[in-house]
């Protein structure tokens, strides 16, 4: 049977076999009432695939996050013209009569960024038309703090050429990062994050999450060793106010206040990583 390559989708094709394994699961802000899924493939190309979310129990009873598939009787659609979470044309439209056969592959990745530089953030302000993947190395960490009624964790990021940006992570993302095992690793703690909006506060870039971002902490990018090390190079030479070490952010502080070029570089599909879950 020939399976079609993800990279290979067309807006309204025929609906191809498709062999992937399923990374991420979201519910999108507002009322379209979708259920969104991340397909991978074995080339490292990514897809989004959209359900109805009235029929939520159907397919979750079908898809187990981390599993590979094969997928048939699928829709090709058009992309959103907003808040897309990787840069295809296209994307899937699972319906009641799509299949899915669960086969094991260890070669298919199990995780997919399309990692952004700090100085390439700039165009995107309040430009969601294409979410932002980031990574640096965590600085600072908030505790879960309280803003008209919203929780929310601050993480200060840093690259490899000393910039610095305040990440905001909203409800249930703040919850889900695991702060207490960052701040225990070994430092410097390597922080990539998916489909981050980005926005400016009186001239400051910023970073915020949207419901389909995951935290990924010491990812297994190619090379994080050397990632690690230079990170460690730059925090120690380029930090000029008090602690050099992550730290956790006082609510006081926080009202008052790759680069990475090789990897940074590389085409979404090379920063695709195998991990287990």
């Amino acid at each position: 049977m020939p399976f079609v390559d993800i990279s290979a989708i067309r807006p309204h094709d025929n609906a191809e076999p498709l062999q992937i394994r399923v990374i991420r699961k979201w519910i999108p802000y507002g009322n379209r009432q979708e259920l969104c899924y991340l397909f991978v493939d074995n080339h490292g190309d990514a897809i989004e695939a959209i359900a109805d979310l009235h029929h939520q129990s159907h397919f979750e009873s079908r898809i187990t996050l981390h599993s590979c598939y094969t997928v048939t009787d699928y829709l090709s659609d058009t992309s959103r013209s907003s808040m897309n979470v990787v840069p295809h044309t296209a994307c899937i439209r699972l319906g009641l009569r799509t299949s899915f056969s669960q086969f094991d592959n260890d070669t298919i990745p199990y995780h997919y960024f399309n990692f952004v530089n700090y100085d390439r953030l700039r165009p995107r302000i309040d430009n969601h038309l294409l979410l932002t993947d980031y990574i640096g190395r965590m600085d600072r960490v908030s505790p879960i703090l309280n803003r008209s009624g919203k929780n929310l964790l601050k993480i200060n990021l840093q690259d490899q050429s000393g910039n610095f940006i305040d990440a905001t992570l909203w409800e249930q993302i703040a919850f889900s990062f695991d702060k207490e095992a960052a701040l225990q690793k070994p430092q410097p703690v390597i922080i990539a994050m998916t489909s981050m909006k980005v926005t400016d506060y009186k001239g400051t870039l910023q970073l915020g999450s949207t419901n389909a971002t995951t935290i990924v902490i010491n990812p297994a990018i190619e090379d994080l060793e050397n990632v690690i090390t230079r990170f460690g190079i730059v925090r120690d030479r380029s930090r000029t106010y008090p602690s050099t070490s992550t730290s956790i952010m006082s609510s006081e502080e926080d009202e008052n206040r790759i680069t990475l070029e090789q990897l940074l570089q590389k085409s979404p599909k090379e920063n695709n990583v195998r991990l287990s879950p």
